[in-house]
Order: C-alpha cells, then sequence, then structure tokens
C-alpha cells in the first residue's frame, strides 16, 4: 500500500493543502476544529510519524486570545505574526482564536493541546475552569504568560498596562477638564468578567472618591460587553436617567455605538476610549473622542514572547519589566498610518 500524503490528509480533513502544512510544520493561524481535523486525519491515515518526526525538536509556544474584530485583538495577531515569520525555524508560534463565551472548550483545548506546548501566551477571562486549567498547565512545565489581562492574579508572568492606573488617569483628565461644570460621569465596561476592566473601574471609582469635584456626581457604571446593539441601549438610557451628563469613560474597546449615541446628544460630552483603531481615530479626527488610551499591542506581543523565550533558555537577554506604559492619543498626535485611515473613515 503506498504511503499517504499531504494531499491524502488534506482530502480526509477536509481542509487544504496548506492548512495541513501549518499543522504539521507548527507555524499557527489554525482554528482549533481544523487543528483537531487535520490530526484526526493524520492518525487514521499513519501519517503522523513521518509527518512529525522531522518536527520532533521543535519548540512549541502558542498564542491564545479572543475571536475578535476589534483592532487591539487584530494588532495583536498582526504583531504576532510577524513575530512568528522571523523566529528560528526550530521555534513554532501558534495562533488560536476562542469566542470569550466558549470556556468550556478553551479549558479542554488548555489541558489538551494538539501539540507539545512548550509556551502558553493567554488572553482570557479569568473564570475559574480556566484559572484551573492554566494552573495545571503551569504545573506540567508549561511557562504560562498572561496578556493585557490576568486569568491568575497570583501569578508573575503577566504582560499588559498598568489598568489602574488607567482607570485612575481617565478619571483625573474627566473630572479635571471638566472642573467647571457640574454634572455625571458615565463608565462603560464589557463585564465583571476580565480582571482588567474590573481594575479600571476600580482606579477610576477610587480617584473620584478621594478627588473628585463636589459638583460631580459618583459615576453610574454600565456594562455593554462590547456589543454595539446593548452598548447603545445602555448608554442611551443612563444619559436620559442621569442629570446633566458630562463626560463619558469606555474602559471596554466598542466604540462605535458611543460615537453614535454622542452625534445625537445636544450637548458635548467629554469621551475618553481605550484602543486606537481606525475609528478611534477617526472619531479624534472628528473631535467627538477626546482622549484614547492604548495599550500599545505591539509591544506588549514581542515582551510576551521574550518572556517565554528567556524563561525557556532560548533567550539571554533579560525581557524588560512586562508592565508596559499606556500611551495617551489626542487628536494632535494620530499616529500617521492611523492619520490616513482616519480620513477614509470620517
Amino acid at each position: 500500500m503506498a504511503k499517504p500524503t499531504i494531499k491524502d490528509v488534506a482530502e480526509l480533513a477536509g481542509v487544504g493543502l496548506a492548512t495541513v502544512d501549518r499543522v504539521v510544520h507548527g507555524r499557527g493561524g489554525v482554528k482549533p476544529d481544523l487543528i483537531e481535523q487535520v490530526i484526526d486525519a493524520i492518525n487514521r491515515l499513519g501519517y503522523g510519524a513521518q509527518a512529525f518526526n522531522a518536527h520532533r525538536k521543535t519548540t512549541h509556544i502558542e498564542v491564545i486570545h479572543l475571536r475578535n474584530e476589534i483592532s487591539v485583538f487584530e494588532r495583536l495577531n498582526a504583531e504576532f505574526s510577524q513575530i512568528a515569520a522571523v523566529l528560528d525555524k526550530d521555534i513554532a508560534l501558534h495562533r488560536t482564536e476562542f469566542a470569550d463565551s466558549d470556556v468550556e472548550a478553551l479549558v479542554d483545548y488548555i489541558a489538551a493541546p494538539p501539540f507539545p506546548r512548550a509556551g502558553l501566551i493567554l488572553l482570557a477571562q479569568d473564570h475559574p475552569s480556566i484559572t484551573q486549567a492554566v494552573a495545571k498547565a503551569r504545573e506540567s512545565g508549561v511557562i504560562v504568560v498572561q496578556l493585557l489581562t490576568r486569568v491568575d492574579p497570583g501569578e508573575e508572568n503577566f504582560v499588559g498596562i498598568d489598568n489602574y492606573a488607567a482607570g485612575r488617569t481617565a478619571a483625573m483628565l474627566l473630572s479635571r477638564m471638566q472642573a467647571q461644570k457640574a454634572g455625571s460621569f458615565i463608565v462603560l465596561v464589557h463585564s465583571s468578567a476580565y480582571w482588567l476592566h474590573r481594575e479600571r473601574v476600580r482606579g477610576f471609582s477610587d480617584f473620584f472618591a478621594g478627588q473628585g469635584l463636589p459638583q460631580h456626581q459618583f459615576p453610574l457604571i454600565c456594562f455593554g460587553f462590547d456589543d454595539d446593539a446593548i452598548m447603545t441601549r445602555v448608554l442611551q438610557a443612563a444619559i436620559r436617567e442621569q442629570d446633566e451628563v458630562i463626560g463619558v469613560y469606555n474602559a471596554g474597546a466598542a466604540s462605535v455605538a458611543v460615537a453614535s449615541v454622542l452625534r445625537r446628544t445636544a450637548r458635548k460630552v467629554m469621551w475618553i476610549g481605550h484602543a486606537l483603531s481606525d475609528y478611534n481615530a477617526a472619531f479624534l479626527a472628528e473631535g467627538l473622542l477626546d482622549f484614547v488610551i492604548d495599550s500599545a499591542p505591539e509591544t506588549l506581543a514581542r515582551r510576551a514572547v521574550d518572556l517565554v523565550l528567556q524563561q525557556l533558555g532560548l533567550f539571554d537577554a533579560k525581557p524588560r519589566d512586562g508592565v508596559v506604559p499606556f500611551v495617551i492619543i489626542t487628536r494632535e498626535n494620530i499616529p500617521e498610518n492611523f492619520q490616513r485611515n482616519a480620513i477614509d473613515n470620517c
């Protein structure tokens, strides 16, 4: 019987040759269900040994992040793709996406990866089952780095911004720049499922409680789940119910809904958001959005990979601290590449 070929694997798995090649060589960028289909086809055809023996010394590092079109994830994914292209041929950087609602599937995948994972860079909510799965992976010898948010606040391997300080900064900007006005502030946040969002709200509330001006009402916290339809409803309701809204802090990432509501508001409302995107650049250029607190995802991606490589003994230089300074973007300092896109989106 003829030996199975990569074409046989692709046909049995129902995928293209390029997908099989990416799985076999550990290049990443393949969805978990397709990886499972390819691995199953390899095992059924007996193609596994000849396919993987040449790569058994490959060090596999996996990035697991959210399946989301929000700019920060697109920028992270693009940076990880560039990093993967220049790593040593014996180091494979995989990129796998999960919806944040797929907690059970993510837990199962962390526990049983389709390849021997040496490092894991994870962006996920701090659900108890996820935290437990990560702890078991760490106990098995996997180097785990928490990216942007924490699934286990007790662990040191974290790469992200100081989210508490970001929340305090937003409160300071709103209260100081609106010092001459009386009114209330609204804080929009994805949910309480993510540590980074809780930290931003905590920082905002602590600053407001300690240094807020007496004419400013304590902020109303609203959950929008980064969903445009939900965000629109909760923001419209909050503006109707609050006395003279003078500021909005969007501690999440969705901004199109906020813009659509604020455009229809009779008075100017100061707005602070997170994560620079083409849309946010356009809103800044328009004067609708006043400040963007950007987490510099390109820097985060590189530091996360460097941290894993260093702890695996594959990177001699000591990586810089995992806490990356956030950047304040205004209408006056929109980066050139976003300026071009802002003009197109206005």
